[in-house]
């Protein structure tokens, strides 16, 4: 639910499509309950989750406002070791497998036709694609 290349994932699907607060209620004491068992198994190890902002976090905003305030790289590149802290500290990546822990948030508004996501994400491809980033978020 997480890595599908849009906005639609686990997070908007529980609180904002679901309006009724009991049936949310439910949803999230059964993911709760579920993790608990999961993480109970003999030999499992329990991954981490990358939470990345994207503007001066990801890459350069070179300085332009409201993105952030960072000057001292040219906009848009992406800082140096940044890719591959992602993919260490997604332990639970396989190169094989549909899988990622890497989640990026944005305070960049919803706007017409998602294009702001569709950016951002156009813009994860072309990392994935070029072999700098090891999975789509």
């Amino acid at each position: 639910l997480d890595g599908t290349g849009n906005y639609h994932n686990l997070y908007k699907l529980v609180y904002h499509d679901i309006s009724y607060e009991v049936v949310r209620s439910e949803i999230l004491t059964h993911i709760q309950k579920q993790s608990k068992v999961v993480r109970q198994r003999p030999g499992h190890i329990a991954g981490i989750k990358v939470c990345s902002d994207i503007d001066d976090t990801l890459y350069s905003s070179g300085g332009h406002f409201p993105a952030g305030c960072d000057k001292r790289f040219p906009k848009g590149v992406v800082y140096p070791g940044c890719l591959t802290l992602f993919k260490v500290l997604d332990k639970s990546w396989q190169p094989n497998a549909p899988s990622s822990n890497l989640a990026f948030l944005s305070a960049r508004p919803h706007v017409y036709k998602s294009w702001a996501e569709k950016k951002s994400y156009d813009f994860f491809l072309g990392l994935v694609e070029e072999g700098r980033l090891h999975s789509i978020p």
